[in-house]
């Protein structure tokens, strides 16, 4: 076991994110990475945490693991169809990369070939509560400021990388003590930050999160019964909820009302079910869900076949909802008078107002006359542009001449017309929103209440200016010939649960959904890739010439990407220990990551700048307050108050140093390591002996001073 104490506020964000996104990439370059040998916790940290004061928790299963249990999925066939293209790029790529490999290397002391390695094995975090009451002896603004506990799990051979990752935090280290520790377990090595190790339990304790039931019933609702997981990040909200602090009085009552004091856990999981990717975003409640809770579980469960009776079967996708609207106001006015009393009666008395104001009731003319289900259905026109399709949303209908009436009455109050289309085939006819003719010319007047009107006229009929009522259901869309193309296709074409690819998905989706969408990708993806292979075809010459070794020609047709993806399902699950929304053959986590990844990558170097400028100004501030206390000790004539000065002037110069060494680093300065006398060599691998500083040819790890080194041998701050 190791200890240490450091100074430090951490490292920049910018180096800290870099780092992490070129220790992914290179992880995914380590050829025979280890198996983890526990799918559920591959590292086992969660049999050391408190349950009780942990507040995160996240597992991922090591990168060469994750990527063999994707090459069945549609992704992982599209990885392997574009091995031409990625091969190419990789081999033009090489020196940039080795570039920023180095560049990494000597900002972070840390060789990223090293990290990717300690990654390709698995990767376990967690956040714990902060020590409660703080030590004693802790000074002012140290751990008796409530800093949390951040706890690093990696292969127990990556010991010696996370003892160099202390060290760097060491080196970088200002402002209140933070206390460091690196451990030993079984199967890991743990670097921690805040503590010095005495939160961990023992393994195997049943007070640890491993045992605990919020832990067990997030891995099951978001990696399914049958599903093999690849990572999960666990949100003990039990834990941050006991972090309240007592005299929140305003927080708990909302939390109460709302029932989320009930809320045990959130997971997001990412697995591997039926061959298919399956993320996931699991509610863990303890006991009979209310507020929230209850109006999530209260519709009844739908049967998949049955809800797809009203869609054609050449839709491009469709989204069931089982909805109470007639329940559903009274359900979410009683919730707010929990949270606010008296609020009901002011909602009741402004809907009142606004009744008198309009002719109806929003609440017992338009939501008591409508159902669930309710369904929303994408259509391509004929010979229409498959990118925009049309929607179509339809409830259930309680009372049609109300619900007429209303409709009408609302057009009357834009000042619109409703006009009738006649359906050829015999049909309900189609009622539309029609604006009255004004005179050619003659401007809209600005301002006032016809401007208001006329503005939501438009977006009624942009969004659902078209609808009709046809066997006890409300069509609505934004086109009436939609809602008549719709009805002939129906007759034509057939309804959804003849669909084969429908079938297979309605047989794989988990029970208990209160809702599900269905969508066939194939469409959208073959489209979306063709414009941007048009588009990178297009680019290819810049990009060439600025160093990117692109080749669109190497890259597969449009019709060979959009063969891989099958159709994409997503449900919302109800069980007894918790809610579940799942994806299966989706992206929507993956794609987010990617997003935010390039998002980050795109604003990283305008960061470190800002960054720079913001500790120059520190620094200048520091150098002036350095320069008055100079110029004080020049004058002063009591000793006591020369040595007061000295110190003060001396811990300035040390600050002034430091920002100075972390401006210098963020813009890229080098600075040269001075030779070791005993030579340098690997912490891992100590056979490896070189004369100068380097990496080790083994692992990858930079190189360090060898027992016998002189301290000022020693590299200086980086």
């Amino acid at each position: 076991m190791w200890f240490a104490s450091t100074e430090g506020r951490g490292r920049g964000r910018g180096t800290a994110a870099l780092l992490w996104a070129a220790a992914l990439g290179g992880a995914l370059l380590v050829p025979g990475a280890a198996r983890a040998e526990h799918e559920g916790s591959p590292l086992g940290l969660a049999a050391r945490l408190p349950a009780a004061r942990t507040l995160l928790f996240a597992s991922v299963r090591g990168l060469q693991e994750v990527g063999g249990e994707l090459e069945p999925t549609d992704l992982g066939r599209l990885w392997e169809r574009l091995g031409a293209f990625r091969r190419a790029l990789a081999e033009g790529l090489a020196e940039p990369w080795a570039e920023l490999c180095a560049r990494l290397q000597e900002q972070t002391g840390v060789a990223p070939a090293a990290l990717g390695q300690a990654l390709a094995g698995g990767l376990e975090l967690a956040v714990l509560a902060p020590p409660q009451p703080a030590p004693a002896g802790t000074p002012p603004g140290g751990m008796a400021a409530r800093r949390p506990v951040l706890v690093v799990a990696l292969g127990a051979a990556y010991r010696g990388l996370l003892e160099r990752l202390a060290e760097q935090a060491r080196a970088r280290a200002s402002g209140p003590p933070l206390a460091t520790a690196v451990l030993e377990q079984d199967a890991a090595a743990l670097l921690v930050l805040g503590s010095d190790g005495s939160v961990l339990l023992e393994p195997g304790g049943e007070g640890s999160l491993a045992a605990a039931a919020a832990l067990g019933a997030a891995r099951r609702l978001a990696w399914g019964e049958q599903g093999r997981g690849l990572g999960l990040v666990f949100v003990h909200v039990r834990a941050l909820l006991a972090e309240l602090p007592e005299d929140a009085a305003q927080p708990r009552r909302v939390l109460r009302a709302t029932g989320l004091e009930g809320l045990g856990a959130v997971a997001l999981g990412l697995a591997v079910e039926h061959g298919r990717l399956r993320e996931a975003l699991a509610l863990v409640h303890e006991g009979e869900p209310r507020g929230l809770l209850q109006l999530l579980a209260a519709p009844a469960p739908l049967d998949p076949l049955r809800a797809a009776q009203q869609v054609p079967a050449d839709a491009m996708g469709f989204a069931v909802l089982n909805v109470e609207l007639p329940g559903l106001y009274e359900r979410f006015a009683a919730m707010a008078e929990q949270i606010e009393p008296g609020s009901r009666a002011r909602w009741q008395q402004a809907l009142d107002e606004l009744e008198l104001q309009i002719g109806f009731s929003p609440v017992e003319d338009l939501l008591q006359a409508l159902d669930g289900p309710l369904v929303l259905e994408w259509l391509v026109p004929e010979d229409g542009l498959g990118l925009v399709p049309e929607a179509v949303l339809s409830l259930a209908v309680r009372d049609a001449a109300r619900l007429a009436r209303t409709l009408e009455q609302a057009a009357a109050l834009l000042g619109a017309q409703v006009r009738t289309l006649a359906d050829p085939q015999g049909g309900a006819p189609v009622r539309y929103l029609s604006m009255p003719l004004g005179r050619l010319g003659e401007r809209a007047a600005r301002g006032g209440e016809q401007q208001r009107r006329l503005a939501l006229g438009s977006v009624w009929s942009a969004l659902a200016g078209a609808w009709t009522i046809e066997r006890d259901r409300l069509y609505l869309s934004a086109l009436p010939q939609t809602l008549l193309e719709r009805r002939a296709r129906l007759a034509a074409r057939g309804r959804m649960p003849v669909v084969e690819p429908y079938k297979r998905a309605a047989a794989q989706m988990p029970g208990g959904a209160r809702a599900f969408a269905f969508s066939r990708r194939r469409q959208t993806v073959g489209a979306l890739y063709h414009l941007g292979l048009r588009a990178l075809r297009a680019l290819e010459p810049a990009l060439r010439q600025g160093g990117l070794p692109v080749d669109a020609a190497l890259l597969p047709r449009p019709a060979a990407v959009a063969e891989l993806f099958e159709p994409g399902v997503t449900s919302w699950v109800v069980r007894e220990d918790g809610m579940v929304l799942v994806s299966q053959g989706g992206g929507p986590l993956l794609a987010t990551a990617a997003l935010g990844a390039g998002l980050g990558a795109a604003r990283w170097r305008l960061e470190q700048q800002a960054r720079a400028e913001r500790l120059q100004v520190q620094q200048q501030v520091l150098q002036e307050h350095q320069a008055a206390l100079q110029r004080r000790l020049a004058g002063a004539d009591d000793p006591e108050l020369q040595a007061e000065l000295r110190r003060e002037i001396e811990q300035l110069r040390a600050q002034i140093e430091r920002l100075q060494a972390q401006i210098e680093r963020l813009a890229g300065v080098r600075r040269p390591a001075e030779p070791a006398a005993g030579g340098w060599h690997c912490p891992m691998h100590p056979e490896v002996r070189t004369p100068d500083p380097g990496v080790c040819p083994v692992c990858g790890m930079e190189l360090v001073p060898a027992p016998g080194t002189p301290p000022a041998a020693a590299p200086g701050p980086r």
